[in-house]
């Protein structure tokens, strides 16, 4: 009985972690349903325009010493206030 007393409190926290978990599981529907679901939505993919501007950059170059965190770093022109 000393070992249930010893353990009570990790044996309720480990019992509301799985209550608590299995809420937490999506439902699982069926390949039918799945199709009526997806019925009601029509995406059609396009080509965004090209603005004229500045050359687009991705990655900002970075000092050689920051460059394992360069798409970290912000890659506006402005200077932080």
């Amino acid at each position: 009985m000393s070992i249930l007393k010893q353990h009570a409190t990790r044996l309720v926290a480990i019992l509301i972690i799985v209550i608590f978990y299995s809420f937490a599981q999506l439902p699982d529907i069926s390949q039918t349903e799945r199709e009526q679901l997806t019925q009601r939505f029509n995406f059609s993919q396009f080509a965004l325009p090209e603005v004229p501007g500045p050359e687009k950059r991705i990655v900002r170059e970075v000092n050689p010493n920051l460059a394992h965190i360069s798409g970290w770093i912000r890659p506006s022109v402005r200077p932080w206030r």
